[in-house]
This record gives structure tokens, sequence and C-alpha cells, in this order.
């Protein structure tokens, strides 16, 4: 049995794709995830598992979607892969001083370096951009909300099925996986 942390993109956004946590742990126990947490209000989890990241992506999507009524994509790594990206973080120093500012993308396929050039060619804000692999780290060092990286060329393509946690989320969601039972 492998333990997951999973991301559900645009939920409790904006108004949009509400579902409240308690909702969200009863679902995942039922949906046959053993031992599921939640955190805080956006749709991150972790639960133990004996399929593989994929499958358990596909199946508890199918699942929101007949049993809560649900389209929204769920994003999962192991304890592992999640492990893989925060040593991969290439902004350390401003992971340490400025993490509300530090956002990690994820997804559930691969966002390539060559769409972080073509954003990075079109656009000449103070953010600074890096694709790991399995991942793309975003720092804003004026706030997510007063950026303009969103209206950049190429950016919606990027990130079109991405969902994003800022530092202080990644690094609590590891220790909820680290704090599991197996």
């Amino acid at each position: 049995m492998a333990t997951y942390i999973g991301l559900i993109r645009a939920l409790n956004v904006g108004g949009t794709g509400v579902l409240k946590m308690s909702t969200l742990k009863s679902f995942l126990a039922d949906a046959g995830l053993e031992h599921p947490r939640t955190l805080l209000q956006s749709g991150n989890f972790v639960g133990d598992a004996d399929e593989n990241a994929a499958d358990l992506e596909n199946r508890l999507q199918t699942e929101a979607r007949l049993r809560l009524g649900m389209e929204t994509e769920f994003v999962i790594r192991s304890r592992r892969e999640w492990a893989d990206l925060i040593e991969a973080n290439p902004f350390r120093g401003e992971a340490v001083a400025d993490p509300s500012h530090l956002v990690l993308y994820v997804s559930r396929t691969e966002m390539l370096a060559t769409g972080v050039a073509a954003v990075t060619s079109a656009y000449t804000g103070p953010e600074m951009l890096a694709c790991v692999a399995g991942g793309l780290f975003v720092y804003y060092p004026l706030g997510i909300g007063d950026s303009k990286l969103g209206r950049a060329k190429g950016w919606n393509r990027l990130v079109s099925s991405a969902t994003g946690r800022n530092w202080n989320t990644v690094l609590k969601l590891a220790a909820l996986a680290a704090d599991s039972s197996n």
C-alpha cells in the first residue's frame, strides 16, 4: 500500500467547485482510500491505496462525477514523488524568505520546458519560472493577485490542466503524508 498526495483542480476557488472537506474525506473513504486526510479548503488530501497514481486519478475523477456531480481533475503524486519535487525546488532562497509567493504547479500531463521558454520569451515581468520533472515552479515576488503572468502569451496553454499550491501548502502536505501509518 502506498501513500499518495492528491490535489483537486479548481476546488473552492472563487465560489466554484464548492465542496466541504468533511464531504471530501467521506467521499475518499467511500472510494476506497485508506486513512484519508484533508488539508485546508482547496482540495488537498493524503490517503493510502494499492493502485498506481494514474489509475487512482482516473477512478477518483470518475467517482467524483458519478457520486458528487463534479467535473474536475485529480492530480495524484506518491509520497516519494512529492519529496522529489520538494528537493528539485530551484528557488530555495525564495522558499525560505517568501514561501507564500512560491507556487508549485502540477498536472496530469508533463509540463514542458519548451512551454516555459515560450512564456518567458513573450513576457518580461518579475516572476521567475522553472520547469522540473513533474512540475513547474513559479515565484511571484509581487504576489499572485498583482501578477500579469496569467495574461502572457502561452501561459494558459502551459497551465491549462495544472493546479498550483503555494510552498507552505506543499510542505504541509509532505508533513501530512509523512505522518502516515505506512
